[in-house]
């Protein structure tokens, strides 16, 4: 082969291995790129979770905190709608408590769902079991959020 047509050659495959190289290489940073989104993605769809956890446990301990301070008191119509909004939250965030707390919690959800008043409360609520409850939370919030 003479020298030119090596040259050449040579040439023409110094470009096409460049060529495929940076092909190989753009593919690999797109897959990485597709990667660190996913998984960026995911910590914040896990960050997000354990945030409404925090924010579902939080109300369960204020609604505590109302129960105990209203125990067989007439609440009014401020505190009744606060009473109806306070119950209405934590029944939506059933599903956001944790293995630990979940029974407890659907046990006493189950007692106050329909408890429009609390009147008469004393019948429908176990008023022993809440600061209980109440100190579950508050072990649970320290330990994995404090």
């Amino acid at each position: 082969m003479r020298p030119e047509y090596a040259a050449f050659w040579g040439v023409i495959a110094g470009g096409a291995i460049t060529l495929a190289g940076t092909l190989v290489t753009g593919l690999l940073n797109i897959f990485m790129q597709q990667r660190q989104a996913e998984l960026l993605q995911d910590a914040e769809r896990r960050k997000q979770m354990l945030e409404r956890r925090l924010v579902a446990i939080q109300n369960a301990v204020k609604m505590v905190d109302f129960l105990i301070a209203a125990r067989g008191a007439y609440l009014g119509e401020g505190g009744h709608d606060l009473w109806i909004q306070i119950r209405a939250d934590n029944i939506a965030n059933g599903a956001l408590f944790p293995r630990e707390l979940a029974s407890d919690f659907a046990a006493f959800i189950q007692k106050i769902f329909l408890a429009d008043s609390l009147h008469e409360s004393e019948k429908q609520i176990d008023y022993n079991a809440l600061p209980k409850f109440r100190e579950k939370c508050l072990a649970y919030i320290s330990e994995h959020y404090g």
